[in-house]
């Protein structure tokens, strides 16, 4: 079992299109050593490291137990205080992701904030320190507008350093719309009753990912099937799907809750209908899926770039090589 540890809420950015919410709720040591001895009860495999920034919280404590146990951590930061803690982390985690959003430097600015900027700077230097402790690197990017047309560059950019692994996540307006409001610099390029989705943001990241054939390189649907337990600092547990459009709070794992014994499939059931998934499926994953009218065909005038971007979708999801 993964879980995703939401270590604090506080933060040093104010990225454009952030998920979570900040606040200044206390950030306890002990409570996190709690948590960490919690997760151990339960039998946790993976334990994913985030916030907030979790450079924040005195966490060194909780990791240890966490790896006194053989649990895998992997360490999600900004990096901006990441270099004075490497030392001490790499005794503690296995992996250490970093966020990365455009080869442009205005453009990251743009995502992440003036704020950002010394880091990224440094972020391949800090990389290449990371590798020399032995440390798994993983970078991290959201796909959006701003750089649906700057990954080639920024792939030829990692290239210049030593990384495992890649992921480029398609940015999520549905969490951001329920949780805040529509960020206009991440507009979402949905698709129309015309050309069938082939023009939408998913579209133009299944190209990207037909052309960079790199094992190390991952690209993440926003509707894949990807399901998350999140714990925050002061144990209230929340369960996302996918398939789902906001979070389940299901209760708190310092009051007896046992992940093992939840029927994740109820929470999906009670937010997700077929109805709901045709509204935001592009046309050609319903194509792939079956999930549509035959009226519908008659419909768009470009069905043969609908069935290319169909196979793509297959080959996004392991059902077609070359």
């Amino acid at each position: 079992m993964k879980v995703n540890w939401e270590v604090t809420n506080r933060c040093n950015l104010k990225c454009n299109g952030c998920i979570k919410f900040q606040d200044e709720t206390p950030d306890s040591k002990e409570d996190l050593e709690r948590i960490a001895n919690r997760l151990i009860q339960l039998d946790v495999e993976e334990v994913t490291i985030t916030g907030g920034e979790p450079g924040l919280v005195d966490i060194e404590s909780s990791l240890n137990i966490l790896k006194s146990k053989g649990i895998y951590i992997d360490y999600h930061t900004n990096g901006l205080n990441l270099d004075s803690k490497l030392n001490t982390l790499s005794h503690l985690v296995n992996e250490i992701g970093l966020p990365y959003d455009s080869s442009n430097p205005e453009v990251q600015m743009r995502m992440r904030g003036e704020e950002f900027r010394k880091f990224y700077e440094d972020t391949f230097a800090l990389a290449k320190k990371i590798k020399q402790h032995g440390i798994k690197l993983t970078f991290h990017t959201v796909f959006s507008e701003n750089n649906s047309s700057d990954i080639m560059s920024m792939y030829k950019k990692l290239q210049t350093v030593t990384f495992d692994l890649w992921k480029v996540y398609e940015y999520n307006t549905f969490i951001v719309e329920n949780r805040f409001f529509k960020n206009p610099i991440y507009s979402y390029m949905f698709e129309d009753d015309v050309f069938g989705g082939v023009n939408s943001l998913f579209a133009q990241m299944l190209q990207w990912e037909d052309k960079i054939k790199d094992k190390r390189v991952k690209f993440v649907g926003k509707l894949d099937g990807q399901e998350y337990f999140f714990v925050n600092n002061l144990g209230k547990t929340t369960y996302f799907h996918t398939d789902m459009c906001r979070e389940k709070e299901i209760g708190n794992i310092l009051d007896g809750l046992d992940l093992k014994t939840i029927n994740t499939q109820e929470f999906i059931d009670q937010d997700f209908t077929s109805e709901n998934q045709r509204d935001i499926q592009p046309f050609f994953m319903k194509l792939f899926d079956g999930n549509y009218f035959e009226e519908e065909l008659e419909t768009y005038r470009n069905l043969r770039k609908i069935y290319k971007f169909s196979r793509l979708y297959a080959k996004h999801l392991g059902y077609d090589s070359d």
